[in-house]
């Protein structure tokens, strides 16, 4: 998949990418390139130029080709098929007077990957080197620099990634983020044309990503041109000029493919399981909602005055009250509370929580509904059914609530809706539902766009055949009873 998504940060570096892309050859050309592993294709024909100042991120499930294809790029596995080409020149072949093509000896591939910086997953700092010796290793050593010209450039870099107080310091002493770090000044220190990135979040915590990115950040505002196979979503959405989606080892650029939901239909019995977890949510929390609604609004028509402050009370706390708010509050906070004033640890089951917050939510909407029905009830019917001898309780559901359940049906649908479309949020405490399980499918597939398009559509289907049945339903109903 790709796109147009630019780092609006950034203007310099836009504008670097914008003239560059039009004017001048790729810095990296990647021409029909086929990787076999035996009888396993990884590789099927990927193509894609990357200019200078550009940077491209690769996302794609695991497995589907991203790192072997990063690998190819600085020859670390050679190549089945086809070829990739630095500012022109092949890093694969090289051509002889006679005009063939013949395949380049590893002394001129070494020579070449000079221009390309690799980072790793894996950090693959040299354990027996300070992090200064790390950094300054290959620009001695292969780019030929004086000890003290290295170590100067060394010093430039580490300050780079900001970890020049570390200098002397060996890896095993570090942070997984400060090693990754201390690698990424290791490939700057060489000065190459292109930073490649293998994932290099991959086995960091949040806190470290965050390190990490932050400086791969601050690399795209130089107009560093980068490669990164990445998981981070919204990092490559940020900083990238171009997202490739790469998918059973090739890149997915037409409609139909970034569309194609046959990966929903993989999933199929996951997601119902999903969808039905959806509508045991609501059906708990709709009959909460309903009891408490309907004790609430009772309570605001009592005759005794601090029913009636007790029942408003209630109304314009939870009427107001956003769901993902309630929800967050009633499984992390209220636990808190609650185990503070018991002085024991205190949880909350996820299904429990987002009953409850919905639940109390929609108690404020459907007593304001139970109250305008009961108030709309002539008061002389009431008398009627006192005057036959009937008790409060019998009044109320034989005479009254029959009435105010008709006059409540339309708004009451409307608000089961609501309820049903404000479940989706549950996934954010780890309900099991539709919403969570999709987000844990794209974990593994790397997919958004045809699940979420996948999801919306079953929700959108679900809520227009509910609301046509509930409301044909309603109206017999109702004609029934008042025929």
């Amino acid at each position: 998949m790709s796109t147009g998504w630019r780092f609006d940060q950034n203007t310099n570096r836009k504008r670097i990418a914008d003239v560059h892309a039009m004017s001048e050859m790729p810095t990296i050309r990647v021409v029909d390139v086929h990787k076999r592993f035996g009888a396993l294709e990884v590789l099927k024909g990927v193509s894609f130029d990357v200019h200078r100042g550009n940077v491209v991120s690769m996302i794609g499930a695991s497995g589907s080709g991203k790192s072997t294809l990063l690998r190819c790029i600085n020859h670390l596995e050679t190549p089945t098929a086809g070829d990739i080409f630095i500012e022109g020149e092949s890093l694969c072949f090289r051509g002889d007077a006679a005009g063939s093509r013949k395949p380049r000896p590893l002394a001129e591939i070494n020579r070449m990957r000079r221009d390309l910086g690799t980072v790793f997953q894996q950090f693959n700092l040299w354990p027996h080197m300070t992090v200064l010796g790390n950094v300054i290793e290959a620009p001695n050593r292969v780019r030929g620099l004086s000890r003290k010209a290295a170590a100067e450039l060394g010093a430039e870099c580490l300050a780079r990634v900001h970890l020049e107080d570390k200098a002397l310091e060996y890896p095993a002493r570090l942070s997984g983020g400060q090693q990754q770090r201390v690698a990424i000044a290791r490939a700057l220190a060489m000065q190459p044309k292109v930073m490649l990135f293998d994932e290099p979040t991959s086995s960091l915590d949040p806190e470290l990503t965050d390190e990490v990115l932050g400086v791969m950040r601050e690399l795209a505002a130089d107009g560093t041109t980068m490669i990164v196979v990445t998981h981070e979503m919204g990092f490559a959405r940020e900083v990238s000029d171009r997202v490739m989606f790469l998918h059973n080892g090739s890149v997915s650029e037409s409609l139909q493919q970034i569309l194609d939901v046959s990966v929903f239909w993989e999933y199929r019995t996951v997601l119902l399981r999903g969808l039905a977890v959806n509508f045991y949510v609501f059906a708990c929390a709709a009959a909460l909602a309903l009891s408490l609604g309907l004790g609430a609004a009772l309570l605001r028509i009592s005759r005794q005055r601090l029913l009636r402050w007790v029942g408003t009370l209630h109304v314009e706390i939870f009427r107001n009250a956003p769901d993902y708010i309630m929800v967050v509050w009633v499984h992390f906070v209220l636990p808190l509370l609650i185990g503070t004033l018991l002085h024991t640890r205190f949880e909350l089951n996820p299904f429990v929580s987002a009953i409850i917050a919905l639940g109390f939510v929609y108690s404020g909407y459907f007593a304001e509904t139970f109250r305008a029905g009961i108030e709309a009830v002539p008061g002389g019917q009431i008398e009627a059914g006192r005057s036959c001898g009937m008790s409060e309780r019998l009044i109320l559901w034989r005479i009254v609530l029959p009435q105010v359940v008709r006059r409540m049906l339309p708004e009451s649908i409307n608000q089961f809706i609501s309820l049903f479309k404000a479940t989706t949020i549950v996934s954010l405490i780890a309900v099991p539902d539709l919403m969570y399980q999709v987000s844990m499918i794209i974990q593994q597939e790397m997919r958004p766009l045809p699940l979420y398009t996948g999801a919306a559509l079953v929700y959108f289907a679900v809520i227009l055949v509910a609301s046509y049945a509930l409301r044909a339903a309603a109206e017999r109903w109702r004609n029934k009873i008042f025929a």
